[in-house]
């Protein structure tokens, strides 16, 4: 079968269409709203642009996967009526003895056409698993698409709640509460564990508190609190 000289199908040509749509890839980032919108902006862009050259390629393989369809479809229908023909008036063809003795008389002289036909066939082929490649392409680029449209959703979301371009979702403040850490230091000072002293037998409570702002409550007989102690902690806040 001698080489088509068309240069849609040559096979460099068809290697460079697998690559240039390889390469029509936009990855999204994790966070937008923190990176800017300048950042989600042009891969919008950009992905609409690998759309059109992506739809591009497809209008260009479609037109000519119509055009050999239709030589194809030509082709065929032009051989069955000169298959018919000799069967019927070719004083060689019907010589042979049986049918399939005079169909391959036939076949053999229409040799040319019929590997026209695979040729054609052959091409018809070649141009429908590159579409078919081109319309899996365009489907992730529209996906893609989609995908931004709704990053860019998120990102109006956070803005509404508070976050800004340029920063990610600003986090609750803690309130601080200077009464609330006063309470709480009394608390850890009055209920510190006692140490015993290097020097006697006399239980000493770590950093007491002083007798005449904080009064001691904690019985290191008992081990516990005393009503009396939990009333002066009252009125000393």
């Amino acid at each position: 079968m001698p080489p088509t000289s068309d240069p849609m199908l040559d096979p460099s040509h068809v290697e460079g269409l697998y690559t240039s749509l390889g390469a029509m890839q936009v990855d999204l980032d994790a966070d937008p709203l923190e990176i800017g919108p300048k950042r989600l902006n042009g891969k919008i862009a950009e992905c609409r642009g690998m759309l059109s050259r992506c739809e591009k390629i497809f209008l260009d393989v479609s037109q000519h996967l119509h055009r050999y369809k239709r030589a194809h479809r030509a082709a065929s229908a032009d051989f069955k009526l000169r298959m018919r023909d000799l069967l019927t008036n070719d004083p060689e063809v019907r010589m042979g003895r049986n049918v399939t003795d005079r169909e391959a008389v036939a076949a053999n002289k229409m040799r040319t056409e019929a590997e026209e036909i695979d040729r054609l066939n052959a091409n018809v082929e070649d141009l429908e698993a590159v579409l078919t490649v081109v319309r899996a392409k365009r489907a992730d680029l529209k996906d893609i698409q989609g995908r931004l449209k709704d990053q860019l959703k998120v990102c109006q979301e956070e803005i509404s709640l508070g976050g800004r371009w340029g920063k990610s979702l600003i986090p609750t403040a803690r309130i601080y509460d200077p009464a609330g850490d006063s309470v709480n230091d009394l608390i850890q000072s009055v209920t510190a564990k006692p140490v015993r002293s290097p020097v006697g037998d006399e239980d000493i409570p770590v950093n007491p508190p002083a007798p005449e702002e904080v009064p001691s409550v904690f019985h290191p007989d008992e081990g516990i609190f005393t009503d009396e102690g939990i009333d002066d902690i009252l009125s000393s806040l």
